[in-house]
């Protein structure tokens, strides 16, 4: 069984709730274990954009071979050259046959 990540938005807003406390100050001072806290989750999430970015990028990549693949097998239906019967064919001699 796969356990699903956490995803971006619900990181983010653990964030906010770590940080709450502190936000109705000039200056802030955030304990070492909640600065670290923050720290590891901004480090997690950017690991989750980063991933997320390669997937949508893989997609589009994927979407792009699609539609050119679909342009070409309409052009080849559309423009089918016609295959010449008349003329010579080549057949290699590999030395085989005497």
């Amino acid at each position: 069984m796969t356990q699903s990540l956490p995803n971006v938005s619900q990181s983010i807003d653990d964030l906010l709730q770590i940080l709450e406390p502190y936000g109705s100050f000039d200056e802030v001072i955030i304990p070492r274990q909640s600065y670290q806290s923050v720290l590891l989750r901004l480090a997690a999430i950017r690991r989750m954009a980063g991933l997320m970015e390669r997937e949508l990028g893989s997609f589009r990549l994927l979407e792009g071979r699609r539609g050119s693949r679909s342009l070409l097998n309409d052009l080849s239906a559309t423009t089918a050259l016609p295959i010449e019967q008349d003329g010579n064919v080549i057949r290699p001699d590999f030395g085989g046959r005497s």
